[in-house]
C-alpha cells in the first residue's frame, strides 16, 4: 500500500482519536492525547510516547465503533483489513512518521 495513505490513515485516526477524547466531543472515555497524557505515558514508554497514545486511542475508537457499526463484514477507522493493519502498525513504528 502506498506510504502516502498509509500516513493519511496515520494522521485521520490521531485527529478523529484527539476530537472523540474526553476533553472534546467524549464519544470515548480516553485521554491519550491530553496535555497530561504525556506526563503519564513518557516515564513507561520514554521512546515510544507517541505510538502508545495512538494505540490507546484506536483501542478507545475502536470499541465504540464495533459497538455502534458492529463486527464482521464490517470494517470503519479503527478496524480496516489485516494487511492493512500491519502496514499502519509498521508506520507507526517508523521513527520517520
Amino acid at each position: 500500500m502506498e506510504n502516502n495513505l498509509i500516513e493519511l490513515i496515520v494522521e485521520t485516526r490521531f485527529l478523529v482519536g484527539f476530537l472523540g477524547e474526553k476533553e472534546q466531543a467524549n464519544w470515548w472515555g480516553s485521554s491519550f492525547l491530553s496535555k497530561s497524557s504525556s506526563a503519564f505515558l513518557t516515564p513507561v514508554f520514554p521512546k515510544t510516547t507517541p505510538t502508545a497514545q495512538y494505540h490507546g486511542i484506536c483501542q478507545a475508537a475502536k470499541r465504540v465503533h464495533d459497538e455502534h457499526i458492529g463486527l464482521g463484514r464490517n470494517y470503519h477507522l479503527y478496524r480496516l483489513p489485516d494487511s492493512i493493519e500491519r502496514s499502519l502498525a509498521n508506520a507507526m513504528n517508523d521513527q520517520d512518521l
